[in-house]
């Protein structure tokens, strides 16, 4: 599959019961970034090794 020129910014915490479904809809994208807020779970570990996206881990901050 070609992908789109497009760069994809996904945030996520202690997703990895659901993070697969959403980044499948990305495939099209050439860069996935993930911004993650510190999971504790295999939430970066799936972004990055099944969907080949970087990684920032970042406190989100003004969140409600």
């Amino acid at each position: 599959m070609e992908k789109a020129p497009v760069t994809a910014i996904v945030q996520t915490a202690n997703m990895a019961d659901s993070v697969r479904e959403c980044l499948e809809t990305l495939r099209w994208v050439e860069d996935l970034l993930v911004v993650d807020d510190h999971s504790k779970d295999d939430t970066r570990d799936i972004c990055e090794r099944e969907f080949g996206a970087r990684v920032l881990i970042h406190k989100r901050e003004n969140a409600a």
